[in-house]
């Protein structure tokens, strides 16, 4: 994660140089066109699509004077070329940590730009559509495995409670608001591959508190917090009946996987349930802080997210009678709480920045303590 970092601020930090990042795209896209065994025939339509990406720039739409209006990038990858060929390679490499190997930097750079341009595309939208920002609900994701791959997925139910965990920062997902688009794909995909059963995705999204964010925004006015980490894409997707939703980078805290009957298709299978926030400080004004202030932030900000995933598997335990993951989600939550009430920063290393909030955030805070012990 840190050379994907230091790519992340190379790129915000030189955005003059945009020309010169399109042109390593360029090659960089030629050189899996060669090399991989992925990269499906493309139609006229995905080669205009993809020339389109690579000869328009684009910025984030509160950065440019002039409004964005193409989606590019985000069309490329919502179709069919674009999802099976160039992002799944960019989903490999991220995921085997394989462009992060020495002498991969150009690569690397590369790849995170064209997620950047993605990043962009995405904010954009939900910026003009404001009915797609802050997306929360179930969103379902239906995939195949084989048994043994099942059952490494069930062997984290061994682990302890903080540990059952798993992200890729900057790859990107797909998943659906119905469960019958779900299940169809993990069907034909298991159909397609007899050592394969079908596997459902229950991803459960949420939103951070407003409370907390409030603390955040108040300690740092300044740094852009998004949810693009999941975004609702059927009104500018050829599949509209999808119901896709793009999960951007999710950070996914495991809750259970057992089986369930599904009516939808008349038959017990495994189903997995996660926990994700929609919460998200990809934007350039982080490079715009010091480098002090961009380790305070991001310490704050992984914190508060803690809070707020914490509290929701907490619930989520108890409802699936999970007592003692239940408890255990209440301790770490407690934990976070007393944390944050100690939370000191540079200017008054001796005294907690949080002695000094508004009343209101401080009963919040008594609040949430008291609400994770009831």
């Amino acid at each position: 994660m840190g050379e994907v970092r230091i790519a992340i601020e190379y790129i915000r930090g030189r955005w003059s140089d945009y020309p010169i990042f399109i042109q390593e795209l360029r090659e960089y896209i030629d050189r899996l066109d060669k090399t991989s065994t992925y990269f499906a025939k493309s139609t006229d339509e995905d080669r205009r699509a993809l020339e389109s990406v690579l000869s328009n720039s684009r910025d984030w739409a509160d950065r440019s004077s002039k409004q964005a209006n193409s989606l590019d990038v985000l069309n490329l990858y919502i179709s069919q070329f674009g999802h099976k060929t160039i992002f799944r390679l960019l989903n490999e490499a991220f995921r085997t940590d394989a462009i992060t190997e020495q002498g991969q930097e150009k690569d690397l750079r590369s790849a995170v730009f064209l997620i950047e341009l993605l990043n962009i595309d995405l904010f954009n939208y939900i910026s003009r559509n404001p009915s797609k920002s802050g997306f929360q609900g179930i969103a379902y994701r239906g995939v195949s495995f084989t048994r043994e791959e099942i059952e490494d997925f069930r062997n984290l139910t061994t682990m302890a409670v903080r540990d059952r965990y798993w992200s890729i920062p900057l790859a990107m997902m797909s998943a659906s608001t119905s469960i019958n688009t779900a299940l169809d794909f993990a069907l034909h995909d298991a159909k397609n591959d007899p050592t394969k059963l079908p596997f459902l995705w229950r991803i459960h999204v949420a939103n951070m508190d407003p409370d907390l964010l409030r603390i955040y925004n108040e300690r740092f006015p300044c740094s852009v917090v998004t949810t693009l980490c999941a975004v609702p894409v059927s009104e500018v997707s050829r599949y509209s009946q999808e119901q896709e939703v793009v999960l951007r980078g999710p950070w996914f805290q495991f809750i259970r996987l057992h089986k369930e009957f599904v009516p939808a298709v008349g038959t017990t299978m495994d189903v997995m349930d996660l926990v994700m926030l929609n919460t998200n400080r990809d934007h350039p004004s982080v490079v715009e802080m010091s480098v002090e202030e961009r380790d305070e932030a991001r310490k704050l900000i992984a914190l508060l997210v803690g809070i707020s995933r914490t509290r929701i598997c907490r619930d989520l335990a108890h409802e699936y009678g999970l007592t003692p993951d239940a408890d255990e989600f209440a301790r770490i939550h407690d934990e976070q709480v007393e944390r944050l009430r100690s939370m000191t920063f540079r200017e008054e290393p001796r005294r907690s920045r949080y002695c000094r909030l508004s009343g209101k955030v401080k009963g919040y805070l008594q609040g949430l303590r008291k609400g994770c012990c009831a």
